[in-house]
């Protein structure tokens, strides 16, 4: 058996059982594999074909049989916003919530009297640079 899937332009793409966004890119062409970011599976009433039909998936996921789907690339418009948006989101999130952990780290320091000038054994970073104008 295999995995049929539709494209944007309505013709079916055959892959293995358990192919990936990836597999289907690769299928298409090695450019496009090249610039995949994400595949968008049709919306369940078919829609397939406006942006910001349908859901965005990492390329590394299972293709569901018989799904519409077209591949997110960053010329994709609104799909690949949304993307970038949605990534820099989990970016700031992270960077904030390893900031928030640092503080907590150097409170529990300094009420066991242990706390120093820094929170890790990385450089103090050099002040900015003036810009001549």
């Amino acid at each position: 058996m295999g995995v049929t899937v539709t494209l944007p332009d309505g013709k079916p793409l055959q892959l293995d059982d358990g192919a990936t966004g990836a597999d289907a890119a690769a299928a298409i062409g090695p450019g496009l594999a090249r610039a995949a970011l994400a595949v968008q599976i049709a919306a369940p009433n078919g829609d397939g074909g406006g942006a910001g039909a349908g859901e965005v998936r990492d390329l590394a996921r299972p293709l569901p049989d018989g799904a519409g789907i077209s591949i997110v690339t960053a010329k994709s418009g609104r799909p690949a916003l949304d993307l970038i948006r949605h990534d820099a989101a989990h970016v700031l999130a992270t960077r904030r919530a390893g900031a928030v952990r640092g503080r907590e780290d150097l409170d529990r320091a300094a009420d066991r009297g242990t706390a120093s000038t820094t929170t890790s054994s990385r450089r103090p970073s050099s002040p900015p640079r003036r810009v001549r104008r």
